[in-house]
């Protein structure tokens, strides 16, 4: 339970956390079951042994309801998976920061190179706001061209800055290139870092 516990701990793009509490509470419950039933020798704690085993069947009841309805989701969620790891792959294989933002500005990919250039870590980036990538003074100059590339489904390139995880702002070429990915529309956003092409051309 423990275990369970610490994965979904500040993870917002893991789904079906419902299953997973369900899961924890069992594991638990059957855990102390055992316990009782090795110690009732020294200490003939019946009553309590009895409605502990009730409180796990009734657990284990709910877990197994739960589990059937959800088995459409999960087999849904597998096959997405399944796509997932195969674009995860086509990701992490361009040599050029990107992400993949989608209508609530939320992150839902991003590639090793962007994690590199940044400096954050991929727990802080997936399944949170992109707004964290912006100073303050531009956020809401970057969500005006996300909603218009939302709205006209266009492709938008343009001068911008980008900060990194230390506060580090930096001058960036983006483009944010709209895509219909099986009937979710996201932005693909990806940078050229000015600063740095400025100095390769002066080497």
């Amino acid at each position: 339970p423990i275990g369970i516990f610490i994965l979904t701990q500040d993870r917002k793009y893991i789904r079906y956390k419902l299953l997973l509490w369900l899961f924890m509470a069992f594991i638990l419950f059957c855990g102390i079951a055992h316990l009782i039933e090795a110690t009732i020798f020294w200490h003939p704690w019946y009553r309590l042994s009895a409605l502990i085993k009730v409180i796990t069947a009734i657990v284990s009841l709910i877990t197994s309801v739960a589990l059937f309805s959800y088995a459409p989701k999960l087999i849904k969620f597998s096959d997405d998976l399944k796509q997932r790891n195969y674009l995860q792959y086509l990701i992490d294989s361009i040599p050029h920061p990107l992400l993949i933002i989608d209508q609530n500005f939320n992150i839902t990919f991003l590639n090793n190179e962007f994690i590199r250039c940044t400096k954050f870590e991929y727990s802080d980036l997936m399944g949170e706001s992109a707004m964290q990538l912006f100073p303050d003074k531009l956020k809401k100059e970057f969500i005006y061209y996300l909603k218009k590339g939302f709205l006209n489904q266009e492709n938008i390139f343009r001068s911008f800055k980008i900060q990194n995880k230390n506060g580090v702002i930096t001058n960036i070429e983006m483009s944010l290139v709209f895509i219909n990915h099986l009937g979710d529309k996201e932005m693909i956003f990806s940078f050229k870092d000015l600063e740095q092409s400025i100095e390769l051309s002066l080497v």
